[in-house]
Protein backbone atom coordinates (compact mmCIF):
# COMPACT_ATOMS: atom_id res chain seq x y z
CA UNK A 1 0.00 0.00 0.00
CA UNK A 2 1.52 3.38 -0.70
CA UNK A 3 1.35 6.23 1.81
CA UNK A 4 0.27 9.27 1.47
CA UNK A 5 1.98 12.39 2.88
CA UNK A 6 -0.91 13.51 5.29
CA UNK A 7 0.79 17.05 5.67
CA UNK A 8 -0.73 17.96 2.00
CA UNK A 9 -4.33 16.54 2.05
CA UNK A 10 -7.53 18.53 2.66
CA UNK A 11 -8.42 19.11 6.47
CA UNK A 12 -11.84 17.16 5.45
CA UNK A 13 -9.52 13.56 4.52
CA UNK A 14 -8.01 14.21 7.33
CA UNK A 15 -10.98 14.27 9.61
CA UNK A 16 -12.51 10.76 7.62
CA UNK A 17 -9.09 9.29 8.55
CA UNK A 18 -9.41 10.29 12.02
CA UNK A 19 -12.72 9.07 12.35
CA UNK A 20 -12.38 5.96 10.87
CA UNK A 21 -9.49 5.51 12.70
CA UNK A 22 -11.39 5.98 16.31
CA UNK A 23 -14.00 3.73 14.61
CA UNK A 24 -11.68 0.76 14.12
CA UNK A 25 -9.68 0.64 17.66
CA UNK A 26 -13.97 1.03 19.07
CA UNK A 27 -13.86 -2.48 17.21
CA UNK A 28 -11.16 -3.93 18.38
CA UNK A 29 -8.51 -3.40 16.13
CA UNK A 30 -4.55 -3.29 17.52
CA UNK A 31 -2.93 0.41 17.50
CA UNK A 32 -0.74 -1.33 14.28
CA UNK A 33 -3.83 -2.10 12.70
CA UNK A 34 -6.01 1.51 12.85
CA UNK A 35 -2.01 2.98 11.77
CA UNK A 36 -2.42 0.33 8.61
CA UNK A 37 -5.86 0.70 7.49
CA UNK A 38 -6.56 4.56 8.18
CA UNK A 39 -2.98 5.53 6.99
CA UNK A 40 -2.40 7.56 9.86
CA UNK A 41 0.91 7.39 12.16
CA UNK A 42 0.87 5.28 14.92
CA UNK A 43 1.55 9.04 17.47
CA UNK A 44 -1.36 10.51 15.49
CA UNK A 45 -3.69 7.41 16.06
CA UNK A 46 -2.88 7.33 19.77
CA UNK A 47 -3.96 11.52 20.00
CA UNK A 48 -7.14 10.73 18.13
CA UNK A 49 -8.04 8.39 20.93
CA UNK A 50 -7.08 10.21 23.89
CA UNK A 51 -9.13 13.03 22.00
CA UNK A 52 -11.92 10.43 21.38
CA UNK A 53 -11.79 9.71 25.01
CA UNK A 54 -11.66 13.18 26.47
CA UNK A 55 -14.23 14.91 24.18
CA UNK A 56 -16.09 12.45 22.42
CA UNK A 57 -16.69 13.09 18.60
CA UNK A 58 -16.30 16.78 18.81
CA UNK A 59 -12.52 16.45 20.04
CA UNK A 60 -11.70 14.13 16.85
CA UNK A 61 -11.26 16.31 13.93
CA UNK A 62 -8.16 18.41 13.14
CA UNK A 63 -8.05 22.00 13.68
CA UNK A 64 -8.50 23.85 10.47
CA UNK A 65 -5.19 26.28 10.71
CA UNK A 66 -2.11 23.52 11.94
CA UNK A 67 1.00 25.36 13.45
CA UNK A 68 2.06 28.58 14.91
CA UNK A 69 -0.33 31.55 14.13
CA UNK A 70 1.50 34.54 11.98
CA UNK A 71 3.95 36.47 14.53
CA UNK A 72 3.16 34.02 17.42
CA UNK A 73 6.46 33.57 19.88
CA UNK A 74 7.99 36.43 18.51
CA UNK A 75 10.75 37.61 20.73
CA UNK A 76 11.49 40.53 18.90
CA UNK A 77 9.70 43.21 18.02
CA UNK A 78 8.74 44.59 14.34
CA UNK A 79 11.48 47.31 14.61
CA UNK A 80 13.69 45.17 15.80
CA UNK A 81 13.32 42.21 13.60
CA UNK A 82 13.78 44.65 10.74
CA UNK A 83 17.05 46.28 11.99
CA UNK A 84 18.40 42.57 11.99
CA UNK A 85 17.21 41.70 8.25
CA UNK A 86 19.22 44.84 7.03
CA UNK A 87 22.01 44.10 8.65
CA UNK A 88 21.76 40.23 7.04
CA UNK A 89 20.74 41.94 3.75
CA UNK A 90 24.04 44.20 4.15
CA UNK A 91 26.84 41.69 4.37
CA UNK A 92 27.92 38.58 2.65
CA UNK A 93 28.26 35.71 4.55
CA UNK A 94 32.32 36.30 4.34
CA UNK A 95 31.52 39.40 5.65
CA UNK A 96 30.75 38.08 9.12
CA UNK A 97 33.08 35.26 8.78
CA UNK A 98 36.26 37.50 9.50
CA UNK A 99 34.28 38.79 12.88
CA UNK A 100 34.69 35.63 13.81
CA UNK A 101 37.19 33.55 14.71
CA UNK A 102 36.26 30.57 12.69
CA UNK A 103 34.48 30.74 8.93
CA UNK A 104 30.72 30.70 8.81
CA UNK A 105 30.25 29.04 5.15
CA UNK A 106 32.49 26.42 3.58
CA UNK A 107 32.38 26.67 -0.25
Amino acid sequence: MEWTDSRRLPVAVLNERRRRAVMLRLSGMTITQVCTLAELARATVIAVIKAYQRGGWEAVPAQLHRGPQKGEGCILNAERQQAIRGLIHAHTPDDWACRLHYGVVQR
